[in-house]
Order: C-alpha cells, then structure tokens, then sequence
C-alpha cells in the first residue's frame, strides 16, 4: 500500500537528480507501472506501450543520440 512518505520520496528522488518520469500509458491495467526516468527528456523522440509477454506491456523509447564527429 502506497503511503504519502511513500509519494513524498519519489518526488524528493525525481527533483534531486532532476529526473522526468516520460511514460504516459497505463503499462498494466489502467496504471502506470513500468517507468522510464531521464534527466535530458529533450532526447526522448517518443515512448510506445505495446502488449508484451507477461501481463505488463513493454515500454519502447525512442532516444535521440548525438554523436559529436571526430
């Protein structure tokens, strides 16, 4: 059971390391339960849930990589 000092930690966790949470459909059911945390969401073209093997779906994540030229 999720308790407010439980919610609390998230967000303390979220904001001391400047991360976004980007998955935004529920992964089982209606909730979202399989997360994918960035700290540059700027490189996240896009995040898919499709139906996987168990009773979650899978998360897919399309990252934008620059690779500097040499």
């Amino acid at each position: 059971m999720q308790t407010r000092l439980d919610v609390k930690k998230y967000w303390e966790f979220m904001d001391e390391f400047s991360l976004t949470q980007v998955v935004e459909e529920p992964t089982r059911h209606n909730n979202i339960l399989d997360l994918v945390f960035t700290s540059h969401p700027d490189l996240i073209e896009g995040t898919y849930v499709v139906p996987g093997m168990s009773d979650h779906s899978a998360v897919i994540c399309d990252i934008n990589f620059k690779i500097k030229p040499p």
